[in-house]
């Protein structure tokens, strides 16, 4: 490889993690876009200090919110909540805050549930993650063969 060819290399290499890059970001949003959204019916939660983590997450509203030791109802009708009372929280909408007494209760709540071509689609994003992982290292070994080129060529004077 010769030092004119040096910035076709480095462009190179910068448009492949570009398109690498951008191909992550379509396949994680069109693998968000491809769950289903599914309702759990009366699923049993424990809260802890005003804390409750259902089995599910991606959590998309609570229609359902009831003690499970004495009945009482902490959801008003037509899927509207105390905002003050019931907030649906966490990185992945997977924890629920809960204004009222530690105890048992009974949820039930709509959630994006994962599809298998969001399945699909996070494995080759997945995937395709690992490889950009080692991106800085091949453009380490490029660099560093180039200069061993250069430097074999400037003491050799052209004999390798």
């Amino acid at each position: 490889m010769k030092l004119d060819n040096m910035p076709t290399v480095i462009l190179s290499v910068i448009i492949v993690g570009l398109v690498m890059g951008i191909g992550i970001i379509v396949l994680d949003q069109f693998g968000d876009a491809t769950k289903d959204s599914t309702v759990v019916l009366n699923e049993s939660i424990t809260v802890a200090s005003g804390v409750a983590t259902p089995a599910n997450d991606d959590i998309l509203s609570i229609q359902y919110l009831v003690n499970a030791s004495n009945g009482q109802d902490f959801l008003i009708a037509n899927n509207e909540s105390d905002s003050a009372l019931v907030n649906i929280t966490g990185q992945d909408s997977d924890t629920i805050k809960i204004g009222r007494n530690d105890g048992n209760y009974n949820i039930s709540y709509t959630y994006d549930a994962d599809s298998e071509a969001t399945t699909a689609t996070f494995g080759t994003r997945d995937a395709v993650d690992d490889f950009v992982t080692w991106i800085p290292v091949i453009i380490i070994i490029i660099a560093a063969a180039i200069i061993l080129g250069l430097v074999m060529r400037s003491f050799g004077q052209g004999r390798i």
